[in-house]
């Protein structure tokens, strides 16, 4: 699925998107399925992701960019996105020393 959101937003093929976001409710189902500590969270970061620096790269007037901006879910997550972005990128152990990597 990573894929295929990726390949949409790249194309910002503007049918797809309308289906994808629009009638299955996508960006709402995934913003408070994100608030759930399950299996799928890492995914839907990485989808949420997707959308949020596309949408960033894409003129004002494209669809993408003012789907998102108008999406109260979504403007009230952006903070929430990032930091579990950043939390997800954190190293669960410390990172060895350089000697004792090589020992």
């Amino acid at each position: 699925f990573i894929r295929l959101l990726q390949a949409l937003c790249l194309e910002h093929h503007e049918q797809s998107l309308r289906l994808v976001l629009q009638k299955t409710k996508f960006v709402s189902r995934a913003v408070k399925s994100c608030k759930d500590t399950g299996p799928l969270r890492g995914v839907l970061i990485t989808c949420l992701n997707i959308l949020r620096l596309r949408s960033q790269s894409l003129p004002p007037r494209a669809f993408l960019r003012q789907f998102l901006e108008s999406h109260d879910a979504w403007k009230a997550f952006q903070d929430s996105l990032r930091q579990l972005t950043l939390d997800q990128q954190r190293p669960s152990r410390p990172i060895p020393g350089k000697e004792s990597a090589f020992n």
